[in-house]
């Protein structure tokens, strides 16, 4: 009997969770060079042919791994943020997110600052996508800063932070720049809002 096609829909979305959930994984801890898709296909423990109908093109999975890891981290981020009231709180818990983040020991470092360094330059669409979630992350600082009543070119000085503090961690296997960062961009909020009043 030929199951309904919601059935059909909802085994597709399946499958193709587990192949981007392999492929992030596998991406993440080595890179997207030196991972075949056949060793993400075993990975998953799905047919090769499952994965080429899926994704016809290792450049298509790559696309498609970037963009989920943007929806789930920008889901993650908001909710983290939401969970404080006061915007400036909210500005703060970026960092707290962050080191949280950096507590996992599965974190090798931003996927986009990662993904641009080994295939931005000849990749198009993967130094896109790694420019709008950097735009996405900056816009949402601007955000935060303009309902604390902080002066709008702040959020770019708090994204360096931010950045860099990814970038660190990475490289020193440590949570401590996200605490560093935080104390850096709480001393920039009150020196802003000293000013302010």
């Amino acid at each position: 009997m030929t199951p309904p096609p919601r059935n059909t829909t909802i085994l597709e979305r399946q499958l193709r969770s587990r192949l981007l959930s392999s492929a992030d994984r596998l991406f993440d801890r080595s890179g997207f060079g030196p991972v075949s898709v056949g060793r993400i296909a075993r990975d998953a423990d799905l047919p090769l042919e499952t994965l080429r109908r899926e994704f016809p093109t290792k450049h298509q999975l790559v696309v498609a791994v970037m963009e989920a890891r943007h929806r789930s981290w920008v889901a993650d981020l908001t909710a983290a943020v939401s969970v404080f009231t006061d915007p400036r709180d909210q500005i703060l818990a970026v960092f707290s997110y962050l080191e949280a983040t950096f507590r996992q020991r599965s974190y090798r470092g931003c996927a986009f600052i990662n993904g641009y360094g080994e295939l931005g330059r000849r990749n198009a669409d993967v130094a896109q996508l790694a420019d709008e979630h950097l735009t996405w992350f900056e816009r949402y600082l601007a955000e935060l800063c303009d309902r604390a009543g902080l002066p709008g070119h702040l959020a770019h000085a708090v994204s360096l932070l931010a950045e860099g503090a990814q970038v660190e961690a990475a490289i020193h296997g440590s949570v401590r720049p996200a605490s560093s960062a935080r104390s850096a961009a709480a001393m920039l909020i009150a020196v802003y809002t000293v000013e302010g009043h």
